[in-house]
């Protein structure tokens, strides 16, 4: 039995924004050197089961908040003022990537396979 593959929103740019959601997540992750796609694959596994309207202001048992799921620490570290913002939430999304990337690699380690579910 073959899987059909669910097909992913494409948000329009919000208002105040001259791009499209995919575009800017795209953009972020060559910016900051990521893995084509892994913002929009971990979005997708962190909140893309939700309806829209909660998406943004999902908090999970443990205190994860918003649609990037951001324990309150980890979104202050990172300069994330509202875990509600998907847009704000992304850039930080992408800066704690970058950075843990960065991280591992000091150690000659990759994390961003394991990220993705690979190895």
């Amino acid at each position: 039995m073959a899987l059909i593959p669910t097909p992913r929103p494409t948000w329009r740019a919000a208002p105040g924004r001259a791009e499209d959601w995919n575009a800017y997540l795209r953009r972020l992750e060559e910016e900051r050197r990521l893995y084509p796609g892994i913002l929009s694959g971990i979005s997708q596994i962190e909140t893309g089961h939700l309806p829209d309207e909660r998406r943004d202001t999902i908090v999970s048992p443990a205190g994860a908040q918003g649609y990037w799921q951001f324990m309150p620490a980890t979104a202050a570290r990172f300069g994330l003022r509202d875990t509600a913002d998907r847009w704000e939430g992304a850039r930080a999304a992408a800066d704690y990537l970058a950075t843990m990337r960065d991280q591992f690699a000091q150690a000659g380690l990759d994390p961003t396979p394991d990220l993705l579910g690979a190895g």
